[in-house]
């Protein structure tokens, strides 16, 4: 973990430790019964902190598509992926191989807890740099926001939706560098 993720995990413990935060927002209500903070506005905050932290990695998987992809048009300089270039000009993105939700819904599970929250972000800390045809596949086979049915972290792989979606298991890192786009 380097520095920046620690700080982020800092913000990350410290939204989830507010106290009383659990009697405003793990009701059922009009959300549904799978989320666990259900407000939208924390959510939203959450979500984002949860997907910084792996973003903020300094280096990401690539699938060999992936990688043919930055090289063909140039993204890698030196070897090194700035963080910005993704987009939909670029024709790729960065893909959690578990998604944010998922892993927020685990930390506020182990909310008092910060040795399992932290064990928890570093089992997840995967950013994998995705083709749009790539990504394409998670969505078509319903894997967006999901992982398949049965998933755990302790029993599962990390890149089980990548396995059911036939995708390629990325084993290949890259450098990155700049600010984190998310």
């Amino acid at each position: 973990m380097n520095e920046l993720q620690e700080a982020v995990f800092d913000v990350v413990a410290s939204i989830l430790s507010i106290e009383n935060l659990h009697k405003h927002f793990d009701k059922e209500g009009p959300w549904g019964d799978t989320l666990k903070i259900k407000h939208a506005t924390i959510r939203y905050g959450l979500l984002n902190y949860v997907a910084k932290f792996s973003l903020a990695n300094e280096t990401y998987f690539v699938t060999k598509k992936s990688k043919q992809h930055l090289i063909k048009n140039d993204f890698l300089k030196d070897g090194i992926l700035k963080r910005g270039d993704k987009g939909k000009h670029s024709g790729f993105t960065y893909e959690h191989p578990v998604p944010s939700n998922i892993i927020a819904n685990m930390l506020y599970e182990n909310r008092h807890d910060q040795k399992t929250m932290r064990n928890i972000l570093l089992k997840t800390n995967y950013v994998t740099v995705l083709t749009y045809e790539e990504n394409d596949m998670l969505r078509i086979n319903g894997f967006t926001k999901n992982m398949p049915k049965g998933w755990t972290l302790a029993h599962g792989h990390i890149f089980e939706r990548y396995i059911q979606s036939n995708l390629e298991i990325p084993e290949e890192r890259i450098k990155v560098a700049g600010a984190i786009a998310r």
